[in-house]
Protein backbone atom coordinates (compact mmCIF):
# COMPACT_ATOMS: atom_id res chain seq x y z
CA UNK A 1 0.00 0.00 0.00
CA UNK A 2 1.32 3.40 -0.47
CA UNK A 3 1.54 6.23 1.50
CA UNK A 4 -0.35 9.16 1.82
CA UNK A 5 2.18 12.35 1.07
CA UNK A 6 1.74 14.72 4.22
CA UNK A 7 3.66 18.15 4.28
CA UNK A 8 3.76 20.40 7.83
CA UNK A 9 4.13 23.71 7.83
CA UNK A 10 5.87 24.83 11.58
CA UNK A 11 8.32 26.48 12.92
CA UNK A 12 8.78 24.25 15.54
CA UNK A 13 11.12 21.47 15.37
CA UNK A 14 9.52 19.73 18.00
CA UNK A 15 6.47 19.52 16.61
CA UNK A 16 7.23 18.09 13.81
CA UNK A 17 9.57 15.67 15.67
CA UNK A 18 6.16 15.04 17.68
CA UNK A 19 4.12 14.38 14.76
CA UNK A 20 6.56 12.20 12.74
CA UNK A 21 6.46 9.89 16.23
CA UNK A 22 3.22 9.69 16.20
CA UNK A 23 2.83 9.04 12.55
CA UNK A 24 5.27 6.27 13.00
CA UNK A 25 3.37 4.41 16.01
CA UNK A 26 0.59 4.75 13.80
CA UNK A 27 2.20 2.29 11.82
CA UNK A 28 1.05 3.33 8.00
CA UNK A 29 3.69 4.41 5.48
CA UNK A 30 3.25 8.06 5.21
CA UNK A 31 5.49 10.30 4.16
CA UNK A 32 5.90 13.37 6.15
CA UNK A 33 7.73 16.18 4.82
CA UNK A 34 8.37 19.54 6.87
CA UNK A 35 8.80 23.09 6.32
CA UNK A 36 9.74 25.99 8.42
CA UNK A 37 8.08 28.86 7.07
CA UNK A 38 5.22 30.08 4.23
CA UNK A 39 7.78 31.18 2.63
CA UNK A 40 9.18 27.46 1.74
CA UNK A 41 6.01 26.29 1.84
CA UNK A 42 4.47 27.72 -1.05
CA UNK A 43 8.09 27.40 -2.66
CA UNK A 44 7.76 23.42 -2.20
CA UNK A 45 4.43 23.35 -3.78
CA UNK A 46 5.52 24.92 -6.40
CA UNK A 47 8.69 22.97 -7.24
CA UNK A 48 6.02 19.59 -6.88
CA UNK A 49 3.12 20.76 -8.77
CA UNK A 50 4.50 20.51 -11.86
CA UNK A 51 4.41 17.21 -14.63
CA UNK A 52 5.24 14.03 -12.81
CA UNK A 53 5.61 15.65 -9.38
CA UNK A 54 3.33 14.89 -6.33
CA UNK A 55 1.68 17.52 -4.39
CA UNK A 56 1.23 16.62 -0.62
CA UNK A 57 -2.11 14.82 0.03
CA UNK A 58 -2.83 16.67 3.15
CA UNK A 59 -0.89 20.43 4.39
CA UNK A 60 -0.54 20.96 7.96
CA UNK A 61 -0.21 24.10 8.50
CA UNK A 62 0.86 26.56 11.76
CA UNK A 63 -0.38 30.10 11.71
CA UNK A 64 2.27 32.20 13.49
CA UNK A 65 5.37 31.12 10.89
CA UNK A 66 7.97 33.75 9.68
CA UNK A 67 8.29 35.28 6.37
CA UNK A 68 4.99 34.04 5.45
CA UNK A 69 2.01 33.38 7.86
CA UNK A 70 -0.51 30.84 7.87
CA UNK A 71 -3.19 32.77 6.63
CA UNK A 72 -1.21 34.64 3.61
CA UNK A 73 -0.07 31.33 2.97
CA UNK A 74 -3.40 29.53 3.47
CA UNK A 75 -5.02 32.29 1.07
CA UNK A 76 -2.37 31.99 -1.70
CA UNK A 77 -3.26 28.48 -1.75
CA UNK A 78 -6.36 28.73 -2.24
CA UNK A 79 -5.63 30.83 -5.41
CA UNK A 80 -3.16 28.73 -6.70
CA UNK A 81 -4.95 25.68 -9.50
CA UNK A 82 -2.27 23.54 -8.98
CA UNK A 83 -2.63 23.00 -5.48
CA UNK A 84 -5.92 24.84 -4.31
CA UNK A 85 -7.88 21.47 -3.98
CA UNK A 86 -5.07 20.22 -1.17
CA UNK A 87 -6.54 19.77 2.37
CA UNK A 88 -5.00 22.12 4.90
CA UNK A 89 -5.68 21.47 8.48
CA UNK A 90 -4.64 24.25 10.67
CA UNK A 91 -2.76 23.19 13.95
CA UNK A 92 -1.94 26.31 15.91
CA UNK A 93 -1.37 26.97 19.13
CA UNK A 94 -4.52 29.60 18.45
CA UNK A 95 -7.69 29.40 20.76
CA UNK A 96 -8.47 32.81 19.43
CA UNK A 97 -12.23 32.29 17.49
CA UNK A 98 -11.42 35.38 15.29
CA UNK A 99 -8.42 33.56 13.96
CA UNK A 100 -10.62 29.83 13.40
CA UNK A 101 -13.30 31.94 11.55
CA UNK A 102 -10.22 33.93 9.49
CA UNK A 103 -9.40 30.49 8.54
CA UNK A 104 -11.82 28.52 7.67
CA UNK A 105 -12.98 31.77 5.82
CA UNK A 106 -10.05 31.23 3.60
CA UNK A 107 -10.55 27.91 2.93
CA UNK A 108 -9.04 25.91 5.45
CA UNK A 109 -10.66 22.54 5.90
CA UNK A 110 -10.22 22.10 10.08
CA UNK A 111 -8.81 24.08 12.80
CA UNK A 112 -6.72 22.32 15.51
CA UNK A 113 -5.20 23.74 18.48
CA UNK A 114 -2.11 21.93 19.27
CA UNK A 115 -2.00 19.04 21.90
CA UNK A 116 -0.21 19.66 25.19
CA UNK A 117 -0.09 15.87 25.54
CA UNK A 118 0.93 12.76 23.40
CA UNK A 119 -2.19 11.27 24.03
CA UNK A 120 -3.96 14.00 22.53
CA UNK A 121 -1.37 14.33 19.13
CA UNK A 122 -1.79 10.60 18.81
CA UNK A 123 -5.61 11.09 18.56
CA UNK A 124 -4.80 14.13 16.24
CA UNK A 125 -2.73 11.95 14.10
CA UNK A 126 -5.37 9.09 14.21
CA UNK A 127 -7.81 11.97 13.06
CA UNK A 128 -5.70 12.81 9.98
CA UNK A 129 -5.45 9.08 9.02
CA UNK A 130 -9.14 8.76 9.33
CA UNK A 131 -9.41 11.58 7.24
CA UNK A 132 -6.70 10.18 4.58
CA UNK A 133 -8.69 6.52 4.28
CA UNK A 134 -11.92 8.47 4.51
CA UNK A 135 -11.91 11.69 3.27
CA UNK A 136 -15.89 12.51 3.27
CA UNK A 137 -15.79 11.91 7.04
CA UNK A 138 -14.03 15.29 8.27
CA UNK A 139 -12.55 14.81 11.52
CA UNK A 140 -14.07 16.84 14.42
CA UNK A 141 -11.63 18.65 16.19
CA UNK A 142 -10.62 17.10 19.75
CA UNK A 143 -7.61 18.79 20.97
CA UNK A 144 -7.97 21.44 23.05
CA UNK A 145 -5.79 23.81 25.07
CA UNK A 146 -6.44 22.27 28.30
CA UNK A 147 -3.56 20.50 29.94
CA UNK A 148 -5.83 17.42 31.25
Amino acid sequence: MAGFRLLLADDDEDDFFIIRQAFEELGRPYDLQHVRDGKELLDYLSANSGAGRQIPDLILLDINMPLINGFQALEIIRKTEAYAQVPVFIYTTSIDHEEKRRCMELGANAFFTKAYTYKKVLAFVADIDLFLNYPYRMPQPKTTTSKQ
